[in-house]
């Protein structure tokens, strides 16, 4: 169809021309700033933040029925606790390797 409007010409060109108010452009800008600052964001924070997970998630992994037995390995220095906003949290790759530890520790007394 845009061929048929040159005439078949294919080195034929086209110039168009819009306006658009600042504000507009202004609101354009700011969104693709936003979209790109969110990727960005995205991407560093999966790559270089800890995954944190609950007390209650940890005590799973550690098949672990009370609090207590958590506190006890966190006073021994098996576990680290990160309290954030007043609530307990374990670092994922820092739970693994207390898991590995505990794990040796209760095989070498059996």
């Amino acid at each position: 169809m845009i061929n048929s409007l040159f005439g078949g010409d294919s080195n034929a060109s086209l110039t168009v021309k819009f306006e658009i108010t600042a504000k507009v452009l202004e609101n354009v800008i700011e969104d693709i700033v936003i979209k790109t600052t969110e990727a960005l964001f995205a991407k560093f924070e999966s790559e270089r933040l800890p995954e944190f997970v609950t007390r209650k998630e940890a005590m799973e992994r550690f098949d672990v029925r009370t609090a207590n037995t958590m506190n006890s390995w966190e006073e021994k220095g098996y576990l680290k606790p990160h309290r954030i906003g007043g609530r307990i949290f374990y670092r994922r790759d820092e739970l693994n390797e207390a898991y590995e530890r505990v794990t040796r520790i209760y095989k070498s007394e059996i």
